[in-house]
């Protein structure tokens, strides 16, 4: 095994070239679910381009780091992301250098150094936001239904505001997991979940089911014209519709997975139970399904209210008035 680089703050590695069942960043891709999948790929690439200034993450030897190579690293991270960011990101090199020890390519000593890196800690506010019932309403007007594209584009949104499905769920969808109003989801994990729509997803569903037919594939299809294409949509189109959605729409701040965050708050306002959200939500933890509640803004301003800060305005400007910025006396 190669001797690992001396200088933290400045490696240069030799890119490599390993067959895909001995390259520790593929074993550990090949782990994730699809959604993981693609961002810790993602993080792993802002990593080795921009702290290693190395080329694709699979050509970096992630094994020849050290406990003071990820030290740095945990530095540079907290420097230029939010705390959760760059935990997680951190997590995806920690993870391809444990599959680098399993695969044998580097020695266990060397591995369990690398685990005595402490976890990034902090906090920021809640990323997105929730939607409120006129800007959804104003997404769907824009859709113009009477339209095959249009109603396409309402069922999309059906499903995603109705169901709170991510968007890599939506497009994995085929026409027969959806049932009697309800849709059998394949989520993280390799979980199956049953999620009942609510009346007005079920209705720009069927809309859509009347343009595109009966025939097997994915339930939501790429259309050319008016044609109808059986073939899946990739997550990248479904965002491409929701940006042009947002235009239409006249909305300013609006991401896709703010549809998510808005069916989680809707159904906690609404007054069910946070395990029942979690379960529709295909959530392994209550933790995770409590950031999706969005109420708290509004309870916040509504509690702010209520406290009394006894200062009355008086008529008169206190002081003398400022002349060419120079402060009043004292």
């Amino acid at each position: 095994m190669t001797d690992a680089p001396s200088q933290p703050g400045a490696l240069v590695l030799a890119a490599v070239d390993l067959p895909p069942e001995r390259t520790p960043t593929l074993v550990y891709l090949a782990s994730l679910a699809r959604s993981g999948r693609r961002s810790q790929l993602s993080a792993l690439e802002q990593i080795a381009q921009h702290f290693l200034q190395a080329g694709s993450p699979h050509d970096v030897p992630w094994w020849l780091l050290r406990y003071e190579h990820l030290q740095a690293l945990r530095r540079w991270l907290i420097d230029r992301y939010a705390p959760s960011t760059a935990q997680r990101m951190l997590a995806a090199v920690r993870c391809v250098i444990r599959e680098s020890c399993r695969l044998g390519l580097m020695a266990e000593s060397d591995y369990r150094q690398t685990q005595l890196l402490a976890p990034i800690r902090g906090s920021r506010d809640l990323a997105g936001r929730r939607l409120l019932p006129d800007e959804i309403a104003k997404l769907f007007v824009a859709c113009d239904a009477a339209t095959p594209m249009g109603a396409r584009n309402a069922a999309v949104l059906g499903l995603l505001f109705g169901a709170g499905l991510r968007r890599e769920e939506l497009v994995h969808l085929r026409l027969d997991a959806y049932t009697s109003g309800s849709l059998r989801v394949i989520g993280k994990g390799n979980k199956e979940r049953i999620i009942p729509l609510p009346p007005g997803a079920r209705a720009a569903v069927a809309r859509w089911l009347g343009v595109r037919g009966i025939a097997p594939g994915p339930l939501v299809c790429p259309l050319l014209g008016p044609n109808v294409v059986l073939r899946q949509m990739s997550v990248e189109n479904v965002t491409d519709l929701l940006r042009r959605l947002k235009r239409r729409a006249g909305l300013e701040r609006f991401s896709p997975h703010d549809m998510r965050r808005s069916y989680g708050t809707s159904l906690l306002e609404a007054g069910v139970d946070l395990g029942t959200v979690q379960d529709l939500m295909g959530h392994a933890s209550p933790v995770t399904t409590r950031k999706y509640d969005r109420r708290g803004e509004r309870e916040r301003d509504a509690a702010v209210v209520r406290l009394c800060v006894p200062f009355v305005d008086v008529a008169e400007p206190v002081g003398e008035p400022l002349v060419d910025g120079s402060p009043p006396e004292t």
